[in-house]
């Protein structure tokens, strides 16, 4: 009888040493390889995204590099108008806007999180470019480092211009932006209302509170030049032009519309400046007319859908700019569902219109005035002024109702407690003594007969809060409960 000594083997291969180190050595090398691959990849990741890091709000290195560096100057692209800098007083430095509120937007500030030029370029400026040998002499006599300096493309001279035209117009709300179209450099950036950033630590909480204390969300920190949405008007009918000549370089000649002040597609019309007829127009003269009634025919029956797309595309409508500072995306709402009214509204570079047909009841002035500011940021035509019909009657149709009706008693109901006493007095003029006149509170008891009407007495009233089966006996804890459901939502 042979019996296997395979076992026996396998006992002798596991107890060699040799093979134990050897295994030992292959796990070793295995994790250092794998750390020294994590290490790389951390290191690398460091440095391709420093700028971000650096960025990122809950990193407080930008706080520990402000006591090592002196942030650095901004100026405008001469390379000698300062736009901001670093100055010191007493013992304290602090960064001075030498133009105040003309840069107010485009420059932004280097506080409380920061904005604008400030916000984006705060790497560049809190690090410095000065050598090693210099380093080492200002930590030997305790100073700072010098901030790299930054030059933007904004032109002095254009940003004056723009600034006086607002004020001579008197604009408190605007937004306008001058870019050199060879380079898509910004050369004046303005929007209002503004701010003086020389202040902004001390107006910061009236900025913030300013739709609680006035019911009106001012946005006066918002860039709209870069943040806010609105329809483009005539000016989208260069994109029109540019898409009906890429489909038809011959249309500059051969584009032909009798324009009779509107035009009608589907039921749907739209209609030209006051009405005006331009009468016979080639793509030119509807272009220097600004001929709402022909581009809105371009768009409809002469541009191509899919093609128009491609070309919104490749003008990045709908899009993330190329641009450093918080900004909103354009929006064009067109593809294969958009219907004739829609496309003939975008073709003239116009958006929706939404009517506000109400007032605001009394204490949602903040969420309806926050909702009409949305609105407009989206690119909306927002009416909310002058359009409201009160469904209430006037004193003259109370006046007719109570001859109608001739009653012996009068109790007026609805709105506030000066609503009631007003149509309570104009009730007096109309012949009803004032014993039959009764402003009710809530929970009084009426007894009305036939001769006369009396307060009898009062009846428990408010509000009573049910939670399950109970009721009335809600504790504070449900309370708290309920209101971080309001708050909070639930998941």
């Amino acid at each position: 009888m042979k019996i296997s000594d395979t076992g026996d083997r396998d006992r002798n291969l596991s107890n060699d040493p040799r093979k134990a180190r050897g295994q030992i050595v292959f796990v070793t090398i295995f994790f250092a390889a794998l750390f020294a691959v994590m290490l790389t990849w951390a290191v690398w990741y460091s440095w391709d995204k420093r700028e971000f890091l650096f960025n990122e709000q809950h990193n407080g290195r930008d706080t520990l590099q402000e006591e090592r560096v002196t942030r650095g100057t901004i100026y405008a692209r001469d390379g000698r108008t300062i736009l901001a800098q670093t100055m010191e007083e007493g013992g304290r430095t602090y960064r001075y806007y030498p133009y105040g509120r003309e840069y107010a937007h485009a420059v932004g500030y280097s506080v409380l999180g920061g904005a604008g030029v400030e916000s984006a370029c705060k790497y560049d400026l809190l690090h410095t470019g000065i050598s090693v040998s210099e380093q080492m002499e200002l930590d030997q006599r305790l100073e700072r480092y010098p901030g790299n300096n930054v030059i933007t493309t904004l032109d002095p001279a254009l940003q004056d211009s723009v600034v006086e035209a607002l004020d001579d117009f008197g604009y408190e709300k605007a937004a306008v932006i001058v870019t050199d179209p060879g380079t898509g450099e910004i050369l004046a950036m303005v929007s209002r209302p503004d701010f003086d950033p020389n202040n902004i630590e001390e107006d910061w909480d009236s900025f913030v509170n300013a739709d609680e204390e006035d019911g009106e969300d001012t946005g006066i920190l918002l860039n709209r030049v870069t943040q806010g949405r609105y329809p483009p008007g005539s000016t989208f009918k260069i994109v029109d032009a540019i898409e009906l000549l890429q489909e038809d370089a011959n249309a500059i000649n051969s584009y032909s519309f009798d324009c009779e002040g509107s035009w009608t597609c589907d039921g749907e019309t739209v209609k030209c400046y006051h009405s005006e007829r331009h009468g016979e127009v080639d793509l030119t003269e509807a272009f220097a007319a600004s001929c709402n009634s022909a581009f809105s025919q371009i768009g409809v029956e002469e541009i191509d859908r899919g093609r128009m797309m491609a070309t919104l595309d490749k003008l990045m409508f709908n899009q993330k700019l190329p641009y450093d500072l918080p900004c909103e995306r354009s929006y064009v709402g067109l593809d294969e569902n958009t219907n004739t009214e829609s496309l003939m509204q975008i073709s003239i570079g116009q958006g929706d219109t939404i009517i506000f047909s109400s007032s605001p009841i009394p204490g949602n002035e903040k969420a309806v005035t926050n909702v009409i500011n949305k609105l407009l940021l989206k690119g909306a035509d927002v009416i909310f002024q002058d359009v409201h019909v009160s469904g209430h009657p006037c004193q003259e149709d109370i006046k007719l109702i109570y001859t109608l009706v001739q009653p012996k008693f009068s109790i007026p109901v609805h709105g506030e407690y000066r609503h009631l006493k007003a149509q309570a007095k104009l009730v007096k003029e109309l012949g009803i003594s004032e014993d039959h006149i009764f402003i009710l509170q809530s929970g009084n008891v009426l007894e009305v007969t036939p001769d006369s009407a009396e307060v009898v007495g009062d009846v428990p009233v408010g509000n009573i809060l049910v939670d399950g089966l109970g009721v009335g006996d809600v504790g504070n804890i449900v309370l708290r409960d309920r209101q971080h459901l309001a708050e909070d939502g639930i998941v």
